[in-house]
């Protein structure tokens, strides 16, 4: 009994240090994110800050189809089988070929379609390179992307701080020197080839015998072990690209309708919300997602989903409030005071992360059950809200309308959920 206790005290122990350095690698990720702004503020304005928002959007499709989002599966798998060493290799093998043929195959598509994507991501051909870069250096982000899982998985938490940590530092650095050099070009180029140092700065972290896998690769490679990752491979492609993509058009919509300097404000509006919504995000990871896994039958849903948001509510309703009572003092930190027309259209956005935030951990149970349909599903109709929300809300509204038609998607969604969930939230089977 007592040999338990203690097994437990250092378990919470264990947890309470990895989350904590989860913490650090956040807030790092952050100030990172806020100084990138800043820069671009101020050397490039509100409508090349829109410009960026999409290249940013896009590489993250890109991303999560080049790594079939793959990395919480890796990150599982590779914990689960770390001693035992040829299942591991077996399993690094697999995974390591698909994304690389993945990546190159999604690599030469961007290629070929990159005047094509210039025009309709810039409005022009000039920055069709920038779209090259991304297809030659996405193999690349993809093999990011995998040895950092690799490394979460078998517990080298400590390296993956300090690599997520240089790797934001180094991007601060590279953004600050090229924009004020190059003006806009050189921020979408940096952006660009930027995954070219996150794969060195990783690498630098892995030990030698990390590698042992690409020995006789093919070989080793099993298909049994992509069967397993299926349900995160079509939840997290389709759930994740769904977002990224409906930005994309939104943004390009108000750009074409409204201008670039109105989706700037619009994307400076975004960023601050996906600044604070990280850290949240990043419980549901760290927390929520493992107890609800756990819980195999489901029995103790209504409790993890009362006790999160008993903790953590109340501190995000006081985080919500001091950013709207601070928002023209946010946007002048942040950005620069030409940014203040966005002020408005604050107000909006918190509401819809407020219930975006409410919905978060029936979500994760969606997720941790590989419910993929309902998932699917559910994520396509806020999607759908959203963007058909916009398009009718911005001619009416102008620019305010979209911030509003993701707060009236975000509550609907909302709802949706409570009907899916509302048996086991009341307590009954």
């Amino acid at each position: 009994m007592r040999s338990f206790e203690s097994d437990n005290h250092r378990g919470r122990l264990f947890m309470l240090k990895v989350s904590f350095q989860n913490g650090l690698s956040i807030m790092v990720k952050i100030l990172t994110s806020i100084g990138v702004s800043k820069i671009v503020a101020l050397w490039i304005g509100p409508s090349g800050l829109a410009l960026l928002g999409n290249l940013r959007d896009l590489i993250g499709v890109l991303q999560n189809v080049a790594t079939l989002g793959l990395q919480k599966g890796i990150v599982r798998y590779t914990a689960e089988f770390k001693e035992k060493k040829d299942t591991l290799h077996s399993f690094m093998a697999t995974v390591f070929l698909v994304i690389t043929i993945l990546s190159i195959l999604s690599g030469i598509a961007l290629w070929v379609y990159a005047r094509e994507l210039s025009t309709f991501l810039f409005k022009n051909t000039d920055y069709q390179y920038v779209i090259k870069c991304v297809s030659v250096t996405l193999p690349f982000l993809a093999v990011h992307t995998f040895f950092l899982s690799v490394l979460t998985g078998i517990g080298k938490y400590k390296r993956v701080l300090w690599a997520n940590a240089i790797s934001y530092v180094a991007y601060l650095l590279l953004v600050f020197l090229v924009v004020q050099q190059y003006g806009l070009a050189g921020a979408l180029t940096g952006i660009a080839v930027y995954p070219v140092i996150l794969l060195f700065i990783t690498l630098s972290f892995c030990d030698v015998s990390l590698f042992i896998f690409l020995r006789g690769i093919r070989k080793r490679s099993d298909k049994e072990h992509l069967l397993n990752l299926r349900g995160y491979a079509v939840m997290r492609v389709l759930g994740a690209s769904l977002m990224p993509l409906t930005v994309i058009l939104i943004r390009e919509h108000t750009i074409n309708s409204s201008g670039g300097e109105e989706a700037g404000y619009l994307e400076s509006v975004w960023r601050i919300s996906d600044n604070y919504m990280l850290f949240v995000y990043s419980l549901i990871g760290v927390y929520v997602l493992p107890k609800l896994s756990e819980d195999v039958e489901g029995t103790h849903f209504k409790e993890i989903f009362v006790d999160f948001y008993k903790s953590l509510l109340p501190i995000f309703l006081v985080g919500i409030f001091s950013v709207y009572f601070l928002r023209d003092w946010i946007l002048q930190l942040l950005y620069s005071s030409d940014f203040l027309p966005a002020s408005p259209l604050i107000k909006w956005q918190l509401l819809g992360d407020l219930f975006r935030f409410l919905t978060l951990v029936m979500v994760a149970e969606l997720t941790a059950k590989k419910m993929v349909s309902t998932y699917i599903i559910t994520e396509f109709i806020l999607a759908s809200m959203f963007l058909g929300a916009s398009y009718v809300l911005l001619a009416r509204m102008g620019i305010e309308g979209i911030p509003l038609a993701y707060c009236i998607s975000s509550i609907l969604m909302f709802f949706v959920m409570l009907v899916l969930f509302k048996d086991r939230l009341l307590g009954r089977t």
